[in-house]
């Protein structure tokens, strides 16, 4: 295993993902542990309080560097990140127009005010 990315969840466990898989791993918080002496960290003692500060960690398993990975905040109107994803408006759009349910209550709504209007006439 050449390098580990992980993070402490809030149910005591640990997420992480490796070179040898990216699918994501959990286990639990003390065999977690028990697994990290296998490897020769540096600085140990930081390297697991960035851990309990829930921080998300990097860990080169052949030199035992680390370094905390900081997420990047992106501020941005609403019109700005539905740009980020395109098509799910139309997607959502799409599903109101073909929704059985949806359609048999648009049926419903437009009978029923056709029948009142009936109604109000007589």
């Amino acid at each position: 295993m050449k390098w580990m990315m992980l993070f402490q969840t809030p149910w005591d466990s640990i997420k992480f993902i490796t070179n040898e898989d990216t699918n994501a791993q959990y286990l639990p918080y003390n065999k977690f542990m028990d697994f990290l002496n296998t490897f020769k960290i540096n600085d140990i003692g930081t390297f697991k309080d960035s851990i309990n500060k829930f921080q998300t960690l990097l860990l080169d398993c052949t030199t035992g560097k680390w370094e905390i990975q900081h997420q990047q905040i992106v501020e941005g109107s609403f019109e700005q990140m539905l740009k980020l994803n395109p098509g799910v408006q139309e997607i959502e759009e799409q599903k109101n127009k073909t929704d059985p349910l949806l359609k048999k209550k648009n049926f419903l709504d437009l009978f029923s005010k056709a029948r009142k209007k009936q109604v109000l006439k007589k």
